[in-house]
């Protein structure tokens, strides 16, 4: 009797949170700003092989705020609906391809690019920042170049929606800075 009455004490105490009156919370996707690209005039399109992008394993689908330089906060409620690595991936394409000076390519002796993501997040400080960096290694069969690429856009707010916009800003900027470092370093 003694462990019936306990057992249904147990029960009772483990069921009160799937009774709270609050709806449980709603996890909400987001997509970068997409600014398209002006065409770049150029009739001998140079053959050129972009590598997949990869990206820092703690850039997923959460949201990723920087508190500090050690410090980073995973927002499980906000998230990309592309990963930052994808994304990037789809904005260099468009930038280099669609209206870019090049041509893809898997030949040999076409140009590689190989882009990693450093940083695709928010930065908490003395003032709020969205922080794209990516680190991009440039071979041409003869030389391999290495460069890293940085923009930041000032942050309005700490919603994610102006998050989402101003790393859509940062990433077109540092795509035209790939696009053009790419013709001229060929």
């Amino acid at each position: 009797m003694y462990l019936r009455t306990l057992l249904i004490g147990l029960c009772a105490l483990t069921s009160v949170g799937c009774l709270s009156q609050n709806p449980p919370a709603k996890v909400r996707w987001f997509v970068s700003a997409e600014i398209p690209f002006a065409p770049v005039s150029e009739s001998n399109a140079q053959p050129l092989y972009l590598k997949q992008v990869t990206s820092r394993a703690h850039l997923k689908e959460p949201m990723v705020w920087r508190l500090s330089p050690v410090e980073l906060f995973f927002d499980e409620l906000e998230r990309w609906s592309v990963p930052p690595a994808a994304l990037v991936e789809g904005v260099l394409f468009d930038a280099l391809f669609t209206t870019g000076p090049f041509v893809a390519s898997d030949a040999r002796d076409a140009l590689e690019l190989q882009v990693h993501v450093n940083l695709f997040e928010g930065v908490y400080g003395q003032e709020d920042l969205a922080v794209c960096e990516i680190g991009v290694v440039h071979n041409d069969g003869k030389l391999i170049r290495q460069r890293t690429f940085r923009s930041t856009q000032k942050l309005e707010s700490r919603e994610p929606d102006e998050l989402a916009r101003r790393l859509g800003r940062a990433l077109y900027l540092v795509a035209l800075e790939v696009r053009e470092w790419a013709a001229t370093s060929g």
